[in-house]
């Protein structure tokens, strides 16, 4: 079953049922709501075409229904799922502008080279035992298509297997066009062993800008401006609409008189945990909920320490005295152990099945026929499963009488699992496992904050809002009241406000983020009411700015001090550039007139790294290094000297020699280089540069803000 649990991950979840209650994946149909809707029924839009509210619903519902034990804050999946939405939409369109399509005989091929299709055509044939003529995938394809109704239980998840297999079809095709649309020629690949064929020994000078004192090269406004021009498209260009906002996230902990009063609770219940009745004693015992029992593998027990972050819980586990107690506490959380039982259990076994259509006179037949190890799969009624299955007893939530049948009939060869008068189940148990199985009893409680606690905390924060109802205000006084303030830029696609020095995101944020974004009273300098979604959490949003333009502002204060920088990094340089250029004939005059050395480097053009040269530290950011410096020693006449002034100093420099790389590189090495640098699809970077295209081809707007408020 190991393909099946595979497309369970996956999203397909299929039915099989061997014998009476033996193995079987149920499909559940459960509607979860998951978000709130209001008039508007865009959720996205992609180009001029829409991503409805309905049709988001249906895809989160589905995912939703096959990860029911997903802990993920919902705003965060419901982006996730709306982020591949556009993403298909936008694949899609692509798709029909290059003529990318599967025919009906290249999916009937694919399906049937797909692994997981043909174990489940071998399951779903076992289960009809020949009542349909099933031989490969293509042939289920067609018997679901035409019978819809009676493959019911396997009819979506099929499908989806199907979806899946195509649109992976469509998705190798528009990257094998976009992989070959840009490819090198002759001329390419001369140019690039060009570029290697020679080793550079160069010496150079250079006058860093940091030796120049900021306070006297400030900048005008005008030579600001013209460095965010420069940059403006490629940093800080909108897709989205985009606010700045400040918020308080005050932490409902408990307080010390909670904590006192939660550890009497514990060491109360500890104590009745020891006694006699043991764990039913903590039935009286409220804040410690219903208690638990389970059967824990020894194979277990170190999985659990570590989750628990108690060294000694997996020892307890393993060997402690039956009856005995344990407790584990991480931060305000107490669990409390008692060990019921110890013993040795069969924990898996692996066995062949057999099926059988007819009376009892067949059954009888087949079933000596197998204890005499006679091949049955010819005869007439017999369903032979076509290898060994592997089934964990303990944990897999079998009745008692299935479990005793497997370990009772270990090793007797083929005996009658299950049946009746018109068909039978027969098994052999081919290989058993066992081992140590710890029964305990558990109960576990978490000190939190008391209602009186919470009270407080609300009221003190009201009172604070109160007082201070405007952006300025809110950040101005938040220390000096006890809290502390964390700005953050948010758009329509952020799920969570996420702590900026830990990155640690406030589940149940969303409903702040939209009010931010979309609220009518949410001007400029607004205050928001508390969010209470989250129980653990008491959230308040101050909206600085919104941004709806085509770009972010200069104004703002990242960028203003960017360029800033950059803008005296360059009228510090043109001074170098002014006081040494043309002082000097040679790079050892250079390195007196700017009081540095000569330094001597070895360049390679083509070198991966862009040459080996010591340049200066990288610009504020990283957004410009001095790599130009590369391509001006690769293009210099030897022996010549040249002045270059660059983003972090002025080089003086001369080409001493050349010699021969020896480097030569083969026409698929050439190939591979050319695409590396130049490709929208390489070895190196994978699909990234490809995606980052096609997601470029469309303009998108995302309007959850608006209409999904988690």
């Amino acid at each position: 079953m190991a393909a099946l649990e595979k497309i369970r991950k996956r999203a397909v979840i299929l039915t099989i049922v061997i014998g009476a209650g033996l193995l079987a994946f149920i499909l559940e149909e459960a509607v979860r709501a998951s978000s709130s809707f209001f008039n508007d029924t865009t959720a996205a839009k992609v180009g001029d075409e829409k991503i409805e509210v309905q049709e988001f619903q249906n895809r989160l519902t589905e995912l939703n229904q096959e990860n029911q034990n997903n802990k993920q804050d919902p705003a965060i999946q419901q982006q996730q799922v709306l982020q591949q939405m556009i993403f298909e939409k936008i694949l899609n369109k692509e798709y029909e502008k290059a003529g990318i399509s599967v025919s009906n005989e290249e999916m009937a091929r694919l399906l049937d080279a797909n692994p997981d299709a043909q174990q489940i055509t071998q399951q779903v044939a076992q289960q009809l035992q020949g009542r349909q003529n099933i031989q490969s995938p293509s042939q289920l394809d067609k018997l679901i298509q035409s019978q819809p109704d009676f493959y019911v239980q396997i009819l979506r998840p099929w499908n989806n297997l199907k979806k899946q297999i195509y649109d992976n079809r469509c998705a190798q095709k528009l990257a094998f066009l976009m992989q070959n649309s840009i490819q090198p020629n002759d001329i390419d690949r001369l140019a690039m062993q060009e570029e290697s064929k020679d080793v550079l020994t160069v010496e150079y000078a250079k006058k860093e800008i940091s030796t120049l004192d900021d306070a006297k090269f400030k900048p005008t406004e005008a030579e600001i401006k013209a460095v965010y021009d420069k940059f403006k498209d490629m940093y800080w260009k909108l897709e989205d609409p985009m606010c700045s906002i400040s918020y308080i996230a005050v932490n409902l902990d408990p307080s010390n008189a909670d904590l006192q009063k939660g550890k009497a609770v514990v060491s109360r219940a500890y104590a009745l945990l020891q006694g006699e009745k043991g764990l039913d004693s903590l039935r009286n015992v409220t804040e410690f909920g219903t208690p638990q029992t389970a059967m824990v593998p020894a194979s277990q027990a170190k999985t659990m320490g570590q989750q628990s972050n108690d060294s000694t819980l997996a020892a307890y586990i393993t060997s402690g005295a039956v009856g005995s107690t344990h407790m584990t506490t991480t931060d305000n959380n107490y669990t409390l152990y008692k060990i019921k039982d110890r013993q040795v259990l069969t924990d898996s076994v692996t066995y062949m099945a057999v099926a059988v259509e007819g009376n009892k006179q067949l059954q009888d037949s087949v079933l000596a026929m197998l204890k005499a190890g006679k091949d049955v799969s010819k005869v007439k009624g017999v369903q032979v499963a076509p290898e060994a299955q592997t089934l964990q007893l303990q944990s897999a939530g079998l009745p008692d009488s299935i479990k005793n049948k497997f370990t009772a009939n270990a090793g007797n060869g083929y005996f009658k699992f299950n049946g009746d008068a018109k068909q039978a189940l027969f098994v052999n148990i081919t290989k058993t496992s066992s081992q140590m199985f710890t029964t305990m009893g558990t109960a576990s409680y978490e000190i939190v904050a008391s209602k009186a606690t919470r009270d407080g905390a609300l009221d003190k924060f009201q009172a604070f809002l109160n007082k201070n109802k405007t952006a300025a205000n809110f950040k101005k006084n938040a220390l000096k009241a006890g809290y502390q303030v964390k700005d953050a830029m948010v758009t329509a696609a952020t799920p969570q406000l996420q702590d900026p020095m830990t990155g640690q995101g406030i589940e149940n944020s969303r409903s702040a983020i939209c009010w931010a974004l979309t609220d009518n009273e949410a001007e400029e300098g607004a205050v928001s009411p508390i969010f209470r979604e989250n129980n653990d959490v008491l959230l308040a949003v101050a909206l600085n700015k919104a941004y709806d333009d085509e770009y972010m502002p200069l104004s703002e204060k990242e960028i203003k001090d960017f360029c800033t920088a950059r803008a005296t990094a360059i009228k510090k340089a043109d001074a170098l550039e002014k006081q040494y250029k043309g002082k000097a004939k040679d790079v050892a005059g250079y390195a007196k007139a700017m009081g540095t050395t000569v330094e001597t480097a070895e360049v390679t053009f083509g070198n991966d790294q862009m040459g080996t040269v010591n340049t200066a530290p990288m610009m504020p950011n990283g957004m410009e290094g001095d790599g130009g410096l590369i391509g001006r020693v690769a293009g210099s006449k030897v022996g010549t000297v040249n002045f270059w002034k660059g983003n972090n100093g002025v080089y003086a420099y001369r080409v001493l020699k050349t010699t021969p790389s020896n480097i030569q590189m083969k026409k698929e090495e050439l190939n591979s280089r050319f695409m590396m640098q130049y490709g929208i699809y390489d070895q190196q970077y994978g699909s990234r540069r490809m995606s980052q295209a096609i997601m470029g081809s469309a303009k998108v707007k995302n309007n959850s803000a608006k209409v999904l408020r988690r």
